[in-house]
């Protein structure tokens, strides 16, 4: 039997399970309850929709759930994703020569970002995350966040969590909005503009944020290396120089319109430049690397009540992706395509009290022109050579992913309890069969604890669909989270959850030394969060994150050099490289005291800490070491600032100057220095 008829037939049995259960539930004529009470904009200041497809509490939400408002980010400094969750439980963002990599409970790069609810991803890179300037906040409502595996509903590569960024509508927004941001970190500058409006039948929303600046003044030594006499390098005396990166600069459009209550189309456009020097591990060569993204995607989305306690929905989009790379004086382009649709039927059951979420869906992708290097290029860019060049080479594929999926969530007075099933069927790997659990407790309305068990799988990575020695399965995590969450009045609240994660068949991709040997991998830790209003004017909040690893080291086995043999055969040398598995800081967090004197001005300062890292690359003989590092930060925010209508937001990060180093991609690098921001906003 073929795989897209066994998918066919399991859609058919969840269809039926779905009718079977909607003929049997009490008919109530009324919605499920899920106790959100929807404010002013159309929100409530703790609704998500990650967990279940629809709009909740996150606080009762099946998930360690979290949601940002705009008021949390937008008011407060943040102009970017990665500053907005380096301030969050189980995150880290470590910041590099290209811009932050993410880390959540110890895994790195293993969460799925979204944009209103699109992958903001690649899928031939792991290594793309458009959480820097490359995504704009100035339009978004605001940021959703679960920690756990949440591939049930959300597919291959919720594999540790997921963040999802939800834009504003003309129906949260009405007007105009224009405003400018700038700092003192090489002189970087942005401008956005914000319209919105809404009528009887319809409304839209459209944002566009222009940048320029931002870059690193470091200089590189190597200015040229590719394009040398006979195949071979630039030779030695042309070689070298005295050179320094372009400024980056972005573009970001996006924006969606609704007719009636049923139909939304969205999309977005997005332009990317982002230049950056790289170092070697001893600092004696650095050369210039470049990252250009042009992202474009366009989002229909359907919605229609079938019954008073049954709806269906539709979505569809198409992705285009165009990642292009230039090392020192070598341009490498590769472009993306991807087609997805789903349907979601929802079923309210027994008076309210139970919900169930069925649905299908199919993804199609295309790559091109992956870059596979063969060779370690920073090995090459030495004096002693002068005549080999290093091999790459450029692969084409494309795959599909059908899956089928069902999730059931039942409300009691006290207990909430959840379980779902996803099935996957790749058409290149193994198919995967995902299962999540949940029960939520209760007792009072100030208490709760959330037991939560949930399976994840990530997609492989494009060497692996390359080499034809890669295994065909995918990499797999188990997790298991234990959440208390305390809430005895308006001035105090307080969680903490502890959790469990097994990866077993994991593997990491270098892009010089090539896929690891697969292995398993374990992490425990805790994360602690509290809020404590001291006065109607000042607060004290913050969060801590503590974790522990074990596994063996990751292994590579990389082809040092090759030569012809007696018969003309190639003949490869291949080595093992060993490298321990990079889990970031063991230990970090953030405190922070909010003082709103009035309700035009608020400030805050914010200290935060993590603990000690190490360089970890594959070709690295030694292990470089930065120490714990603690930085203090402060921002401030005045509404109606000499006007009606105009707002001043200003931050200075680092504000004692402290110097400290961290690990870079091949060698250590400075930490951002005293930076003062500065945002100025105004309401038309």
């Amino acid at each position: 039997m073929n795989r897209p008829l066994r998918l066919m037939i399991i859609a058919c049995f969840v269809w039926q399970a779905v009718m079977n259960l909607a003929a049997t539930g009490v008919y109530a004529g009324a919605d499920f309850d899920d106790g959100t009470s929807l404010m002013f904009l159309g929100e409530d200041t703790d609704v998500l929709t990650l967990a279940t497809r629809r709009e909740e509490s996150a606080a009762k939400a099946p998930a360690v759930a979290q949601v940002l408002t705009r008021q949390d980010f937008w008011d407060r400094g943040d102009t970017t994703l990665a500053d907005v969750l380096a301030y969050q439980p189980g995150f880290f963002m470590a910041p590099k020569e290209y811009g932050s990599r993410p880390y959540l409970r110890g895994i790195p790069e293993s969460t799925l970002f979204l944009f209103n609810a699109v992958p903001l991803r690649s899928e031939a890179s792991k290594g793309f995350h458009p959480i820097d300037q490359d995504l704009s906040l100035a339009g978004i409502k605001r940021i959703e966040i679960v920690r756990g595996a949440a591939s049930v509903l959300w597919g291959l590569d919720a594999f540790s969590g997921v963040v999802n960024v939800v834009p504003l509508t003309g129906t949260d927004f009405q007007g105009l909005e224009t405003g400018v941001l700038t700092t003192t970190d090489e002189d970087a500058r942005q401008a956005y503009i914000n319209v919105g409006g809404n009528g009887p039948w319809w409304s839209g929303f459209g944002s566009l944020t222009l940048g320029t600046g931002g870059g690193k003044g470091d200089r590189a030594t190597v200015v040229r290396f590719w394009d040398g006499p006979n195949g071979a390098p630039v030779p030695v005396t042309d070689r070298y120089g005295s050179d320094h990166p372009d400024s980056p600069n972005t573009l970001d459009l996006s924006g969606n319109m609704t007719l009636g209550k049923a139909f939304t189309v969205s999309g977005r456009i997005a332009r990317n430049r982002t230049p950056y020097v790289l170092s070697s591990a001893d600092k004696d060569l650095s050369w210039i690397e470049e990252r250009r993204t042009n992202t474009e995607h366009i989002k229909a989305d359907f919605q229609k009540a079938l019954t008073l306690d049954t709806s269906l929905k539709a979505s569809a989009y198409y992705l285009h992706l165009a990642p292009h790379t230039r090392i020192i004086d070598r341009d490498f382009s590769q472009g993306e395509n991807t087609l997805y649709a789903e349907t979601v039927l929802e079923k309210s059951l027994m008076t309210g009290r139970g919900l169930i979420t069925a649905g299908a869906s199919f993804k199609k992708t295309q790559v091109e022109e992956a870059l596979i290097w063969k060779n370690y290029f920073p090995d090459y860019l030495g004096p002693d050579n002068t005549a080999f060049l290093p091999v790459y080479a450029t692969k084409d594929f494309d795959h599909s992913l059908s899956s089928a999926f069902v999730q059931y969530l039942h409300k009691t007075k006290s207990w909430d309890a959840m379980a779902g099933l996803r099935w996957d069927v790749h058409n290149e790997y193994e198919d995967s069969l995902n299962t999540s659990f949940g029960l939520v407790w209760h007792p009072t309305d100030v208490f709760t604890m959330k037991f939560l068990y949930g399976t994840s799988f990530r997609s492989p990575y494009a060497r692996q669909y390359a080499e034809s020695r890669s295994a065909k399965k995918l990499e797999k995590a188990r997790n298991f989270s234990v959440q208390a969450v305390w809430r005895p009045n308006a001035r105090l609240s307080g969680e903490v959850t502890g959790f469990f994660t097994k990866i077993c068949d994991h593997v990491m991709e270098d892009p010089f030394a090539g896929v690891s040997l697969a292995n398993e991998q374990k992490f425990v830790g805790l994360e602690a969060s509290a809020r404590f209003h001291l006065t109607d004017s000042l607060s004290l909040h913050g969060n801590l994150t503590a974790l522990t690893h074990s596994g063996p080291d990751e292994v590579y086995r990389y082809t040092e050099y090759g030569i012809l043999g007696p018969g003309g055969d190639f003949e490869e040398t291949i080595v093992d490289l060993t490298y321990p598995f990079d889990v970031g800081p063991k230990t970090f967090g953030n405190a922070a005291v909010l003082w709103t004197p009035t309700k035009h001005l608020s400030a805050r300062l914010r200290l935060r800490s993590f603990s000690e890292m190490s360089l970890i690359y594959p070709r690295g003989a030694a292990r470089d070491n930065a120490p714990d590092v603690w930085l203090l930060d402060l921002d401030a925010a005045y509404k109606d600032f000499l006007t009606p209508k105009l707002d001043l937001i200003a931050a200075v990060t680092n504000l004692t100057d402290r110097d400290h180093e961290i690990p870079g991609t091949y060698s250590m690098i400075d930490g951002r220095p005293l930076t003062l921001h500065l945002h100025l906003r105004y309401r038309w």
